[in-house]
């Protein structure tokens, strides 16, 4: 606490911080409670523009972690191996489907965490197509409802694409 509570001089420092969060103490004049809850605001603030799925509970319905085995999309079918591999190959298709798919998809700011337009936004599984990169370092829940947001970003119904399982297969 007492470094927080130093003359303005003493703490230039932060203003010249190569950590931007620090130079949010160099306006900060006594570090007390309120200042903490102050700051825990602040960051939380911060996170969500980040993250904005942080927190989120999703209100669509139960998705299945059975992995899949195939993925279709109007009439047509296709084997996948993971819940990534048919991810990657549904939106796939949706581009082929439609033009001006990923034009769409790629201003839609609300799947920032999604989608972006920098291949070092998602370090640990990516995949690009044309000038956009998906994120795929996620659950097989959040895999679905990540395509199900794209989709709809993108104007493709629901019923137009689905992940198979092996029961529906064996039908």
């Amino acid at each position: 606490m007492r470094a927080f509570n130093r003359s303005a001089s003493e703490k230039h420092a932060f203003t010249q911080s190569n950590i931007q969060l620090n130079r949010y103490f160099a306006d900060v004049e006594r570090w007390t409670i309120d200042a903490i809850r102050q700051r825990g605001r602040h960051l939380a603030r911060h996170a969500l523009e980040i993250w904005p799925d942080v927190g989120r509970t999703s209100s669509r319905s139960k998705k299945s972690v059975e992995r899949p085995r195939a993925v279709r999309f109007r009439g047509e079918t296709s084997s996948c191996k993971t819940w990534a591999d048919g991810y990657e190959q549904l939106i796939r298709y949706f581009d082929a489907a439609s033009p001006d798919f990923l034009v769409r998809v790629g201003k839609d700011a609300r799947l920032s965490s999604i989608v972006s337009p920098s291949s070092t936004r998602f370090i640990r599984s990516q995949f690009g197509l044309k000038h956009l990169y998906f994120n795929k370092h996620a659950s097989a829940e959040n895999l679905q409802d990540w395509l199900q947001r794209i989709a709809e970003a993108g104007g493709i119904r629901a019923e137009d694409y689905e992940f198979i399982h092996a029961k529906t297969l064996d039908r």
